[in-house]
């Protein structure tokens, strides 16, 4: 064996780096792809054992994206238009407190909190889960508002005062104890 490793290193010295690697190459490659035949086989091996055994667990390897940062942020990638969501309107001139207002301005009548919110979602303030409780401390402290109904607010000034018809349920008395 000796004999041959010496005539072995004699003749690779003789050759350049890249006579060398033309030589290697087509028996290199072919072990790559063998190799790689073998990965895939074992793979499928070990689904099918996993399945068989009831403990099978999905696994893809994910490609990294573009814009994966951005996605996380609920923003699209640079360059991509956004997908399955409406662009998100931000509210126009100012605070949620102007937006009432203006929302109550525009009202003929009397609103409800629930209506009040949709007006102020259409201005396009943010709908969260802590705004109809807001909205209905901001309508019941501040002077601008007044309450024209059980559930009913308008602008302090504006002539909506009376325009919705206010149903009131009554009460049933109490009789009277007999003594």
């Amino acid at each position: 064996m000796p004999r041959v490793r010496k005539h072995l290193v004699e003749l690779l010295s003789a050759l350049s780096p890249a006579e060398i690697a033309k030589l290697v190459a087509p028996r290199l490659e072919s072990l790559r792809r063998e190799e790689e035949a073998i990965r895939k086989r074992l793979q499928e091996v070990e689904r099918q054992i996993a399945a068989i055994a009831g403990t099978a667990v999905v696994r893809r390897r994910r490609r990294r994206r573009v814009g994966l940062r951005r996605r996380r942020l609920g923003r699209p990638p640079l360059g991509l238009p956004r997908v399955g969501r409406p662009p998100v309107r931000r509210a126009k001139r100012g605070s949620v407190t102007a937006n009432l207002r203006a929302v109550l301005e525009k009202a003929t009548q009397p609103m409800r909190v629930k209506e009040i919110i949709a007006g102020l979602v259409r201005r396009g303030v943010a709908r969260k889960p802590g705004l109809p409780n807001y909205i209905s401390r901001l309508l019941s402290t501040n002077s601008a508002f007044v309450r024209a109904g059980r559930g009913l607010y308008r602008m302090a000034g504006s002539a909506a005062a009376s325009a919705r018809k206010i149903v009131r349920r009554k009460k049933a008395m109490p009789e009277p104890a007999e003594k």
